[in-house]
């Protein structure tokens, strides 16, 4: 079984997606129980600190808000189409 060691008592959330992964793989493979395997995935889970949960669903929520917010913005101020330019890509077009 191969298992990402945690430095300092402390599990990264990248490691403890890929611990629970590996057990998944070893209850495909026979290898492991499905309870076993959710009593240790329980485990990993209880060791990811409240500080990197609060982290991991800030970036889930803000960082795609800030991109639609910032991608609407540029679609407003960098993209007009007037009359003129709907013409003109009417006329290009047929």
């Amino acid at each position: 079984m191969l298992l990402r060691r945690c430095y300092r008592k402390r599990c990264g959330i990248y490691a403890v997606s890929q611990n629970i992964s590996a057990l998944e793989t070893e209850v495909g493979a026979g290898t492991l129980d499905s309870d076993t395997a959710l009593t240790m995935a329980d485990g990993f889970i209880a060791s990811v600190q409240p500080s990197q949960t609060l982290t991991l669903r800030a970036g889930m929520v803000f960082v795609p808000l800030i991109t639609i917010i910032l991608a609407y913005v540029i679609i407003r101020k960098k993209y007009k189409i007037d009359e003129k330019e709907y013409e003109r890509i009417v006329k290009e077009l047929s």
